[in-house]
Order: structure tokens, then sequence, then C-alpha cells
């Protein structure tokens, strides 16, 4: 239970970190500090309320936090273009030509129609129709790191989904982030998207759904089948069947591998490079489950629609500080055990928590001794 109660004083490195990222105000900064450090504490069930409770102090208190997430002076866009500015500026987490960007959706189950954006609906993480909250976000990978650039809530009635990830992918040129390629999955391999990406002269790997029509041998064939007929004409792993025509896409090059056919307009590399490129994908889905599991994505307490979104960017927040930690190696001095994975890193700030805790406490029991206090 002590690594529920969430200590005044944070580590050195959060702090370090704050002052890097330079962006809250004095007046809020603590609170941020306290908010972004309280995701990273494993509540079993993460809100503003267990927060103050986990924490004896009255600029901590329920009304404070509340008012941090929800009517504070803080612009969460411009807090989402510093962090990403603040990885830029750095050659260990910098973009990469060699990279890409990976667009999908997730959702949050709720329960009511009180949550801002919610309804009745397919939900990606369940796999089926729930009332719950979607989001199509981007998110940057390379053969080192990976990390989140941005969300965008899905609304009924609105702009489509397709419409967000087109927006995404426009906040990313603009920024003049280094990467070559975009992925995405079956159901956002739409004209669309592909000419967003193609607009930008960027590639692109999808695969196709298996009733996808294409020409082949002058004659319309489903995917499916032309997986079957490739598959008997040819015994190896990896068949590059070159530039075919896919109904409402256009000319484009097919690779079928494991009875999946992949997409892309890149006609140079070879076909074990793409499906290696591909594989990048996953790095989204990995943040998904990671930052739900973690750092309490999908546990947000509010109903807004902007305290929702700020919600997820102090997610993106605390993610980028894993990210940025691991690369730099700043806990190599005081841990010993590695921190491959978001949940290791986790662990150790909830034992870092634990031993400041363990040290305010003695700390007070010294001074009532009249004994000096631990550093």
């Amino acid at each position: 239970m002590l690594n529920k109660i969430i200590s005044i004083i944070k580590p050195k490195s959060i702090d370090n970190f704050f002052v890097k990222l330079n962006f809250f105000k004095d007046n809020m900064v603590g609170k941020a500090k306290h908010y972004f450090f309280g995701l990273m504490n494993g509540f079993k069930r993460f809100s503003i309320e267990a927060l103050q409770l986990a924490t004896a102090d009255e600029k901590y208190s329920y009304r404070e936090l509340h008012y941090f997430l929800t009517k504070s002076d803080w612009d969460e866009n411009e807090l989402n273009e510093n962090r990403i500015n603040f990885l830029e500026q750095d050659v260990r987490t910098r973009t990469k030509i060699e990279g890409g960007i990976s667009i999908d959706d997730t959702s949050t189950k709720k329960c009511g129609d009180k949550t801002d954006g919610a309804f009745w609906q397919y939900s990606p993480a369940e796999g089926q129709q729930g009332n719950c909250k979607v989001v199509v976000t981007s998110h940057y990978a390379d053969s080192v790191k990976d990390f989140p650039l941005d969300v965008e809530s899905y609304y009924q009635n609105e702009e489509s989904k397709l419409d967000l990830a087109c927006l995404v992918i426009d906040k990313a040129i603009k920024r003049n982030l280094s990467f070559n390629w975009v992925f995405f999955d079956n159901w956002y391999c739409t004209k669309q998207v592909v000419e967003k990406v193609e607009e930008h002269k960027k590639y692109f790997v999808s695969y196709l759904k298996s009733t996808r029509i294409v020409i082949y041998n002058n004659a319309r064939t489903s995917v499916s089948d032309l997986v079957k007929i490739a598959s008997a004409k040819s015994s190896d792993e990896i068949i590059d069947l070159g530039k075919l025509y896919v109904k409402s896409l256009g000319l484009y090059r097919l690779i079928i591998k494991n009875s999946k056919c992949f997409i892309t307009n890149n006609f140079e590399e070879k076909p074990e490079a793409i499906i290696g490129r591909y594989k990048t994908r996953w790095s989204i889905d990995n943040f998904y489950r990671q930052s739900k599991d973690n750092l309490a994505f999908d546990q947000f307490q509010v109903r807004n629609g902007l305290s929702i979104l700020r919600h997820w960017i102090m997610v993106f927040l605390a993610y980028t500080f894993w990210v940025h930690s691991k690369l730099k190696g700043v806990f190599s001095k005081i841990y010993q055990g590695t921190i491959d994975t978001l949940s290791e890193f986790t662990r150790l700030m909830q034992n870092l928590n634990l031993v400041r805790v363990a040290k305010d406490q003695t700390n007070v029991l010294l001074a009532k001794l009249s004994l000096n206090s631990l550093n």
C-alpha cells in the first residue's frame, strides 16, 4: 500500500525533466509533476480522487488537481509541441529519415453517455461493438526508439477516422520530422489515406483485406484467390508480384507472405526489407497496451473532452520521460537492473517513491528526536 502514497518530493530526474521541458508556470509545475508522477505509480484505478487521497497536502487537494486538469491556464497542444521539440533537440531521441510513423485507433470503454465523445460504436480495443470513446493516434518508431506524436478524438457525425488519420499525417509533416515511411492496417488502406501519404512524397506499407479486388493476368481476382494462385506457382516464403492494379487505389507493388498480401508504393527495396518495415507498425499497438497497463491511458475519470485530451497528453509526456531516461541512462547510477520495458520503468518509479515516502517519514521521526535528518 505504501507505493500508493505519493511523496510530495519527487525524484530529481523528474525535476530535471520538467526544467528542460520549460513549459508549466511556477504555480502549475508542482501539480503537473504530481499528476505526471501519479500516472506511473500503479494505482488499481487512477483518478484525481485517488491522487488526492494518496497525498496529505492541501496543494494537491482534489480541488487543486481537478482545476489543473480542467481549467488551469496551459495549452495541451502547445505542451505536445514542446514535448516533441524536446525529443528533436537530442541526438539520441530525435527522429530519423529511416524511421516511420504508424496510424491507428484505440478505444476506452465507458458506461453511460456522459463522457464527451463516448457512444455505441465499434471498439478497436474490444474487437466488437460497445459503448466507448475512440481516438486516432500517430506514433513514431525506428530501430532504436518509439514514442507517440498526436492524438485526435473521434466524434460521431463529425470528421471521420480517415479524416483524422490524414490530419495527424499533416501535423507530422508540418513539424519537419525526419521519417520516410507511413504504416497503417488494412482498414486505413484507402485512397484518401494513400493519396495523403503520396502528397507528402512518403512511402507507405499496409496490407489488403482478403476481399479486395486486384487485376491479375487481365482478370479480376480477390486477394484471397490471388494468394492461393501465387502460392501454388511459387514455393518461396516471400512472393513479389510487382506492380498490379488494386481496385479503388491504382497501380502498386504487392508482396505476399504468410497468406497476407502487403501493398507499398516503394518499388526499389527488396521484398524482405518491405516486410521488415511493416513490422515497425506494431510499436503503436505495443504503446496502446503498455500505456493502458502502466500509465493509466484509459483510466481517466473526467467527462469533459478537453480534460480527457489533457490526460492523454500527460500520458504521452510520461512515455516520453521513459524513452528519454532509457536512452540517456538516467538511472544507471542508482539502479542495477534493466529498464527495457515500460512496466520495468514504472516499477522503478514506484520503488523510488517508496524510498522517498519512507525517508520522509523517517526524517519526521528524527526531527522529533532532535536528530539530523537524512539527505
